[in-house]
């Protein structure tokens, strides 16, 4: 299913985790959907458009299985479809993107994050369907 015109609604619900582990990550709920393509028109197309460049999403809807499994909080926008992660080619390509979204969409999150200080980050952008935080954040993960 598209749900814009760079972005399928496959793109939101592959795991890798899901796959290993044997968990459905379908979208059973109309509203997910609609959640997942608010998201792709107001921030993720805008943001492919301006920057002329494809998105990768690495994480997007997540059932709550797949969201305790990779260590999502219970409250995660990832549950409802209302986040993605976003893969970046570089660290100044991550700068590039984070700046402009924080600069030029609406969010309720928008969170540049890295497992270590040497580690690559990719970006974690929510859009709620109302009451918006605005939260921004940057943030190291430790692995363990």
């Amino acid at each position: 299913m598209r749900l814009t015109r760079h972005f399928k609604l496959s793109e939101f619900t592959r795991s890798e985790t899901a796959s290993r582990l044997g968990i459905d990550n379908s979208v059973r709920d109309p509203q997910v959907v609609n959640n997942l393509r608010r998201l792709c028109e107001k921030v993720l197309e805008p943001l492919r458009q301006h920057f002329n460049v494809p998105i990768v999403v690495s994480s997007g809807y997540r059932c709550a299985r797949l969201n305790a499994a990779v260590g999502g909080v219970p409250t995660s926008n990832h549950l409802t479809g209302c986040a993605a992660d976003l893969r970046v080619p570089s660290e100044a390509v991550a700068r590039q993107w984070f700046s402009w979204l924080k600069a030029n969409v609406e969010y309720d999150e928008l969170i540049m994050e890295r497992t270590s200080r040497s580690s690559l980050p990719w970006i974690h952008v929510a859009l709620r369907p109302t009451a918006n935080r605005r939260k921004t954040l940057f943030l190291i993960r430790s692995e363990e």
